[in-house]
């Protein structure tokens, strides 16, 4: 059972959006069939609305890092390279981000830095 630590549904609900925005592109981009955002979209349209700390059930350690890296990178995934219509950069993200990060790391024992 994998819980996101102190995330609100608010930003739960973000992550979902961000999810389904960069599918088509992931799609364009990577040549991918789009199954994994599916299968992930998925598991989060069962998750039970929770205020905070939300539990999103069954997610591997390869599924909870790629969810962690399309947030952490979001803000430069939508504003490509000589793109002229910049969206606004978005702090929300890099606070998801963090705490997702912060969870990923809690949860599968990681560490940054290994024990000298």
């Amino acid at each position: 059972m994998v819980v996101f630590d102190k995330i609100t549904w608010k930003e739960f609900e973000k992550i979902i959006q961000i999810l389904k925005d960069y599918k088509p592109r992931a799609i364009e981009i990577n040549h991918e069939d789009g199954s994994w955002f599916d299968t992930v979209l998925t598991l989060f349209s069962k998750v039970k609305k929770q205020h905070y700390n939300i539990d999103v059930g069954d997610l591997s350690k390869e599924d909870f890092s790629r969810i962690t890296v399309i947030v952490d990178m979001w803000n430069v995934v939508k504003n490509p390279l000589g793109t002229e219509n910049r969206i606004p950069y978005d702090d929300e993200c890099d606070v998801i981000s963090s705490k997702l990060q912060r969870t990923y790391f809690n949860h599968f024992k990681e560490h940054v830095f290994r024990d000298a």
